[in-house]
């Protein structure tokens, strides 16, 4: 699997994303108690924050909005947050996020979602890492959304997903709000290896969205 998209699509995860960067505070990344619930009002339902502490055998959700937890007609807390990929892409996923706060950058995952009763949606996962007590990407704030409006989404749950992009999002970086760009045509596995921005990680090549140049 080796696409990515250019963009931050969803305009909650845009609004999730811009004030991420603004509380960062000239640091790599915000500390989990700069995030104030009452300034994202609307977006909370969409949001999740993920334990990603080395307790934790693999990162899970700690918090999960309303409308997140209806996706899957049952509560997130404590599950895994790789919990409803499937095969070779929850290892990967798992290992992301594990590692989403070497760096500093967030990251957009997409996904195509199956529901119990066989029905198809795009799904776009954005994950930001922040600081807490002292240790970079111990805690993720995040936000999954449907890209498109289902109406049977909320009453026959999601229970399978397949990733079909991954984006790192370079911090700053108006290139991941600039919703003019087309979704790519995935490459072969050559060009995606000698793209200035990809790296593997287990089958999944990860594309820089802070880049603007295309493969």
């Amino acid at each position: 699997m080796i696409v990515g998209w250019r963009t931050v699509k969803h305009k909650n995860n845009k609004q999730l994303y811009q004030y991420w960067n603004e509380i960062k505070d000239g640091q790599r990344m915000p500390d989990r108690s700069a995030l104030h619930p009452s300034a994202l009002g609307p977006l909370l339902g969409d949001m999740f924050i993920l334990n990603n502490d080395e307790e934790a055998l693999v990162p899970t959700y700690r918090l999960a909005g309303t409308r997140l937890c209806a996706l899957y007609a049952h509560d997130l807390k404590h599950l895994p947050f790789a919990h409803h990929w499937s095969g070779r892409d929850r290892i990967a996923c798992e290992e992301i996020t594990r590692n989403l706060g070497d760096d500093g950058q967030g990251m957009i995952i997409g996904s195509m979602a199956r529901s119990r009763k066989g029905r198809m949606v795009h799904l776009e996962t954005l994950l930001l890492p922040l600081m807490h007590q002292g240790q970079p990407g111990c805690r993720i704030v995040g936000s999954t959304t449907a890209l498109e409006q289902m109406d049977w989404l909320g009453a026959d749950p999601i229970v399978e997903m397949e990733v079909s992009s991954l984006r790192m999002l370079r911090p700053n970086s108006t290139n991941a709000f600039d919703a003019n760009r087309p979704l790519p045509v995935s490459p072969s596995p050559v060009l995606a290896s000698q793209a200035m921005a990809g790296r593997r990680i287990k089958h999944l090549v990860v594309m820089d969205g802070g880049r603007t140049g295309s493969i």
